[in-house]
């Protein structure tokens, strides 16, 4: 969800081997059509929909934010942030979290991301979203990295994933995994932990 122009679903289209089905949605239409033609050029196959339908195991939330992340690189945009702007972001945030977890399947994961260092943008959404969705648990970003690559994590990833130029040498991004679990499975991980 919120896609744009279409670089993560590029990305993952590249990692599955285009293996992987990918829906890109967005709901602005110039920047699907980008999509459109970077995936033509990529030879990546992409499922391109301005509003998804049906549930998913997987929901990647690219969430517009404020851009604080960006800072190093684009420090024009220092002056652009206003509480008014920082407001509308936290707003439409919100809502999107709530519309990707209608779409996450039981067992399913929706992981939120931003290019924002400001924890309103982040744990705060992070925090709020769980109060309004209790079915849906964090699982620890470390964990997943350990599992998957066999190796330790980088710098900024533990419960969640908190990328900084003093700590990763990189743009400033947040990214929160969460999966969607049943009344049945909670029942179950209560008992068994």
């Amino acid at each position: 969800m919120a896609a744009g122009a279409g670089g993560k679903s590029l990305a993952l289209a590249a990692l599955s081997n285009n293996a992987a089905q990918i829906l890109a949605s967005d709901i602005r239409a110039a920047a699907l059509e980008q999509l459109r033609l970077r995936a033509a050029r990529a030879g990546a196959k992409i499922d391109i929909q301005a509003e998804p339908k049906g549930r998913f195991d997987a929901v990647l939330l690219d969430a517009p934010c404020t851009g604080t992340g960006t800072w190093r690189r684009q420090p024009e945009l220092r002056g652009r942030l206003t509480p008014s702007l920082l407001a509308k972001r936290i707003a439409a945030q919100d809502e999107l979290l709530d519309r990707a977890a209608a779409l996450v399947k039981p067992g399913g994961r929706l992981i939120y991301a931003t290019c924002s260092i400001l924890p309103s943008e982040n744990q705060d959404r992070i925090a709020a979203f769980r109060t309004r969705h209790p079915d849906f648990v964090p699982l620890s970003a470390a964990e997943i990295w350990r599992r998957e690559t066999q190796s330790p994590p980088p710098p900024g990833l533990a419960d969640d994933f908190r990328a900084t130029p003093f700590a990763t040498g990189t743009d400033g991004f947040f990214v929160a995994v969460l999966i969607h679990k049943t009344a049945a499975s909670r029942s179950l991980d209560n008992k068994e932990g």
